[in-house]
């Protein structure tokens, strides 16, 4: 939500000479329920932090996710390939009992997790070639709001994986990240055939002198 509501508010910033008055006030109308939903989200969520509870409404017991999970790559030898989504680790900690994990709150840390370190290259090598992309892409992304938000959404999503682990936290949302970077693919090439000027095709005549002509 954060980063849908910023890349949103940065779209909106930069477009704002392009639409109309009428469209502005309906973004701001738009973007206000979100605003409100995010602050009593944050705010329900710092309570949980800092509670003293130990239980499923404590976050506490993330900070020790990381550490837990890699003893588990450790003691199983999983480094190469990974541990998938059908192994995963008791954190003693998040609750009376403990409570298997099968992720990682650190989303880079979660695909070497899943992945391994087979899987953790070829995320890496996604995610250079996803901002390799839009580096060469930049002249034509911005002129389009939409890929304009398309653009902040993914490099805002790179960002908060750091402390989330949201697009590789499941499988489904793995094929939804890769859904959008096609989509943006495909909306940039769209874009750059339309701005680009047709070329008509020559036309050639037969000469005069040729029999086929009546």
């Amino acid at each position: 939500m954060y980063v849908l509501v910023g890349a949103l508010l940065i779209s909106f910033l930069l477009s704002a000479r392009r639409i109309s008055n009428r469209a502005k006030i309906f973004a701001i109308v738009m973007m206000i329920p979100f605003v409100v939903y995010i602050l009593n989200y944050a705010t329900a969520r710092n309570l949980q932090t800092t509670s003293e509870e130990i239980g499923e409404t404590s976050l506490v017991y993330r900070y020790v996710e990381l550490g837990l999970g890699f003893e588990k790559l450790s003691a199983t030898n999983a480094w190469i390939f990974g541990a998938g989504y059908a192994d995963g680790f008791v954190n003693p900690f998040a609750q009376i009992g403990g409570i298997d994990s099968y992720y990682l709150h650190n989303g880079y840390a979660s695909i070497v997790y899943n992945y391994g370190i087979t899987g953790g290259v070829a995320w890496l090598a996604l995610i250079a070639a996803i901002l390799v992309f839009l580096t060469r892409h930049l002249k034509d992304i911005r002129s389009n709001t939409t890929l304009t938000f398309l653009t902040f959404y993914l490099v805002g999503q790179l960002a908060a994986n750091y402390s989330s682990g949201i697009f590789n936290r499941e499988r489904n949302a793995t094929f939804c990240f890769l859904f959008a970077f096609s989509l943006l693919e495909r909306s940039v090439q769209f874009a750059r055939d339309n701005g680009r000027p047709r070329r008509s095709l020559p036309v050639t005549c037969p000469p005069r002198n040729d029999p086929k002509i009546s």
